[in-house]
């Protein structure tokens, strides 16, 4: 079962490459592509438009170095007002980068990382880490660490009907610039005790929070343009008490005023399983499941990486236990 992203697009790729099989003396193997990319609707409007590059060399140690990236150029979306009119995404810059030692060996290092801005001043940072280590030939261990940071300009809050927004067709289509801080893990054990005994663990912290600010509307179809809340006469107030903001949009104009909820969050989750897989019989096999859930939302809006852990690990947790058993019929 899946999910798809976007319906509507017509994807066109124009892909330019090059393979070195051979090794020279300091490179095993490697790769370089070049690509231009471009999308439409089926009415002819461009939702994407850039290029695109990615390579890779391995060196004779087979130690390996990648790179990808990206320039969009500004086209129209369809997806930030959320089935609303048209709007404009701007141009964007991506690089990101991953670096892996020699998989062969007991202990595998990789670590990547990846940048982004685009021209209304939003950006984005990311950076990860993996180590697996096989410390005997049954135990496999590995962890992945990861912190990721972005700023959002335009990020889509809520869609509001008013007909006096006739420059949006009777509605108000409702952003604010988003802070966002996430740290996350995924850390895995496989032990095989036996041929027919193991043991798998899986267990993923996170914690992701978004600091909402510059709340603002769209001011007009297939543009960039938008009008920020608090100036050209507009007002908005938080009200501490009901942790909302109460917008004018027009000062002393007709408009009404309307409340938006405090969008902040501060989502922590911590997600474990463990499977015990017992080979009773050939073709029998009995499992032992246990897997526990925790979350927590204190401090919406504010990151600290102490405090949040520690309200994390002292959340209440939902536990579930599960056992299997199939028997294989010799028929």
């Amino acid at each position: 079962m899946g999910f798809q992203r976007i319906a509507d697009k017509i994807n066109g790729h124009l892909v330019l490459g090059y393979r070195w099989f051979q090794p020279d003396g300091i490179f095993r193997r490697k790769f370089l592509y070049l690509a231009h990319f471009r999308n439409f609707d089926f009415e002819g409007n461009a939702i994407a438009n850039g290029i695109f590059s990615f390579g890779r060399l391995e060196f004779m140690n087979y130690y390996s170095i990648g790179y990808q990236t990206s320039y969009n150029f500004r086209t129209l979306s369809k997806a930030l007002t959320r089935g609303g009119p048209l709007s404009e995404n701007p141009r964007a810059f991506w690089f990101g980068t991953n670096i892996s030692s020699d998989s062969r060996e007991d202990i595998v290092l990789g670590l990547n990382g990846n940048l982004s801005r685009d021209e209304l001043g939003g950006n984005s940072h990311s950076v990860g880490l993996e180590i697996r280590w096989r410390p005997w030939s049954q135990v496999n261990l590995s962890i992945g660490p990861e912190y990721s940071s972005r700023l959002e300009k335009v990020q889509y809050i809520n869609t509001l009907d008013d007909k006096l927004a006739v420059s949006t067709f009777g509605k108000r289509y409702i952003f604010a610039e988003l802070n966002q801080e996430t740290v996350s893990a995924n850390i895995r054990v496989n032990w095989t005790f036996t041929p027919t005994l193991s043991l798998q663990l899986f267990l993923q912290p996170l914690i992701s929070v978004g600091d909402y600010s510059n709340f603002k509307e769209l001011a007009e179809p297939r543009t960039l343009r938008f009008n920020k809340f608090g100036e050209n006469g507009s007002t908005i107030n938080y009200n501490n008490n009901s942790d909302e903001y109460t917008v004018d949009p027009d000062g002393n104009g007709p408009a009404q005023n309307f409340d938006l909820s405090n969008p902040d969050f501060n989502f922590k989750s911590l997600r474990g399983t463990i499977v015990l897989r017992w080979e009773v019989l050939p073709g029998s096999i009995f499992y032992l499941v246990w897997s526990q859930d925790r979350t927590n939302f204190n401090d919406p809006g504010s990151f600290s990486f102490g405090r949040d852990f520690s309200n994390l690990w002292q959340a209440n947790s939902d536990n579930i236990f599960l056992a299997k058993f199939t028997y294989w019929l010799n028929m």
